[in-house]
């Protein structure tokens, strides 16, 4: 009650608002929970506390066994704060558990835009390869990240592994050896 009358003071009291949500999801009422994370993340004053909340929002409704509901938090977290790698990493986990293997490629696709550097462009562009190869069966869009991929950085595992197969299949044996034996033993 304490926390309520500090509220009906100051609205916004920002340390009031973080003790009822905890003390709300610890008592199991977090849709009352849910409400004072929302006005924290309404009152934070950078995106980066913004998205935080969000994620404090997805944890939660995580907990309650709801996870279409926190991944729509995680995506409002990222929304909120892009730069975020952490969000971005709940995501793609949650949507592998979710078999939602177009969503971890749209995320990596999203990664591969803003990468810096031809080898964190590349090792995206390889994962993106063999994702759609493996689980999305889309060999064209494989080949081309694995194209993309192999001309930043001939020697990106996941792109010799996605061209070894498509020369394989295609029939161009020698092609295909030559590609998997550039595989480093430790990716095979």
């Amino acid at each position: 009650e304490a926390y309520e009358l500090v509220l009906t003071l100051e609205p916004g009291h920002k340390a009031a608002l973080d003790a009822l949500a905890t003390l709300r999801a610890t008592a199991g009422d977090p849709e009352s929970a849910l409400d004072a994370i929302e006005a924290l993340a309404e009152a934070a004053k950078t995106p980066k506390e913004r998205a935080e909340q969000y994620q404090r929002a997805a944890l939660l409704l995580e907990q309650q066994g709801d996870l279409e509901a926190s991944i729509s938090q995680l995506k409002r977290a990222i929304d909120a704060y892009p730069d975020d790698g952490a969000a971005r990493g709940k995501l793609k986990s949650k949507y592998v558990v979710m078999g939602n293997f177009g969503g971890v490629a749209e995320l990596l696709e999203e990664e591969l835009d803003n990468a810096k550097g031809d080898h964190q462009r590349s090792k995206l562009a390889g994962q993106i390869a063999v994702l759609c190869q493996t689980k999305l069966q889309d060999n064209e869009r494989a080949s081309s990240m694995a194209q993309l991929a192999f001309h930043l950085d001939p020697t990106e595992p996941g792109a010799l592994r996605v061209l070894g197969k498509i020369a394989y299949d295609d029939g161009r044996f020698v092609e295909a050896a030559d590609l998997f034996e550039q595989v480093p033993a430790d990716d095979k």
